[in-house]
């Protein structure tokens, strides 16, 4: 190789990429893992809508954050090796939506509500807060704590009072009293039952000195008030 070639290959290996560019620019849409932009500052401004602008590096990974910038917002973008074909998001003043994946855990937030998930355990709030997993749940509201299971058991813990209920049975605790009641019947009928009979209690006596035995209407009675807190209690 000549002086002159090695001079013109010596310089065009000390010739440094291009640099990358980078924009102004605002959101005219989302769409997914993409957005529209709108260059600022450019002769591609005003109607020149750029599409297709990736908001992640990978858009097959699967783990990451994304942030959705918001419509209209102000973000700064470039283009891969300076192909206006294939560009991407920099920097967003603005977001309406964040995902973040890392392994297990996901976790997402928007102006609405906010939700982290792993395997089956979940958490999300909005205008009140859950926490469940495949077996249990726990919401708490402003007013109100409620927690449930998979067995249809549900407590309620609200300010002044508490309640506990498993299909038709009902345990409340409210003003200081308790209240224990199924879809039949309640403890305090029962008790009530139990001491008007008591307090209407007959005896008969066929004759002195013989055995004495409750009047029939109180077995009868007493028969009844059995059944009834059997079909209460266990």
């Amino acid at each position: 190789m000549d002086l002159d070639a090695q001079i013109v290959a010596g310089l065009k290996n000390s010739q440094s990429p291009p640099p990358i560019q980078v924009w102004p620019a605002t959101v005219k849409s989302v769409e997914g893992l993409t957005c529209t932009v709108n260059l600022l500052n450019t002769g591609l401004q005003g109607d020149a809508a750029i599409p297709g602008v990736n908001l992640r590096a990978n858009d097959e990974a699967k783990e990451g954050v994304l942030l959705v910038p918001r419509k209209d917002s102000v973000v700064f973008v470039a283009a891969v090796e300076n192909d206006m074909n294939n560009m991407f998001v920099v920097f967003v003043s603005e977001v309406d939506k964040v995902e973040c994946i890392i392994d297990k855990m996901k976790v997402s937030v928007d102006k609405d509500v906010l939700k982290a998930e792993r395997e089956k355990v979940s958490l999300q709030l909005d205008t009140k807060l859950t926490a469940a997993n495949d077996k249990v749940s726990l919401v708490l509201e402003p007013s109100k704590l409620t927690a449930a299971n998979d067995g249809k058991v549900t407590m309620t813990l609200e300010a002044s009072k508490a309640t506990m209920k498993q299909e038709a049975a009902v345990i409340e605790l409210s003003a200081g009293k308790i209240s224990i009641k199924n879809g039949s019947t309640s403890l305090k009928q029962v008790l009530d039952q139990l001491l008007t009979t008591l307090i209407g209690f007959k005896v008969i006596c066929a004759a002195p000195g013989s055995p004495s035995a409750p009047f029939p209407a109180d077995v009868t009675a007493f028969t009844n008030l059995k059944a009834t807190l059997n079909n209460l209690l266990q």
